[in-house]
């Protein structure tokens, strides 16, 4: 949120009394140029994810899209919390996916994400914290887990269920930041098509239709 560069934000943690966090731990710290890229996609909804999938910044047509992302607190912000762990407290978000088929694939595709962030950063106590929490607690994310799949985010079409807009089918691309290892997730419409008019009709309306929404993922 202050869009300190990696030096600014190590003198944060340090003036806090923290350690800085070091190599071979999953960087939560999102670059100035990453979060000035965000601002430029002003007409389409972007997140972007840590290597285990915490969302880490958003622009304002994701939260028109998706929900408000502010109203989540940071340690529950996570593609695989919210999917598998679901908090009653939070606010509502979007639901993603339109058949008991697509939303099985996207389950899927998260828990292999992580999977292979845990192996790319096996000293990392926060992936394994995460990962702990979702063994307990979710019987769905332990078989996925015990299949063993591994694999990064792949671009894919998802249909994603607004309050108002109902049912819209988008394109989601992904973009690798690789020296940090995050990825900015693009979605997208081919200009003239159903999905198109619905982003335009998310856009104009923004957040005023998530008031008194109920839709939860």
């Amino acid at each position: 949120a202050l869009r300190f560069d990696a030096a600014g934000r190590d003198q944060l943690f340090h003036l806090a009394g923290v350690p800085p966090p070091g190599p071979g731990t999953i960087d939560m710290h999102v670059r100035p140029s990453v979060l000035r890229l965000l601002d430029r996609f002003a007409d389409l909804p972007v997140v972007v994810m840590s290597a285990q999938g915490d969302v880490l910044a958003w622009n304002e047509m994701a939260c028109a899209l998706q929900g408000d992302w502010s109203a989540i607190p940071p340690h529950s912000r996570n593609i695989n919390r919210l999917r598998f762990l679901p908090d009653p407290a939070d606010p509502p978000m979007s639901g993603v996916g339109a058949t008991a088929e697509e939303f099985a694939a996207t389950a899927e595709q998260s828990v292999a994400m992580l999977r292979s962030a845990a192996a790319r950063y096996p000293d990392d106590a926060g992936v394994r914290a995460l990962i702990d929490d979702l063994r307990r607690g979710s019987a769905l994310f332990v078989d996925l887990w015990n299949a063993g799949r591994v694999g990064g985010w792949r671009s894919h079409t998802k249909t994603v269920r607004h309050p108002v807009a109902g049912a819209v089918v988008l394109d989601c691309d992904t973009l690798h930041v690789p020296d940090v290892d995050q990825s900015l997730i693009v979605y997208s419409a081919a200009p003239g098509t159903p999905a198109a008019e619905s982003l335009a009709l998310v856009r104009v309306l923004g957040m005023q239709s998530w008031d008194g929404g109920t839709v939860r993922r």
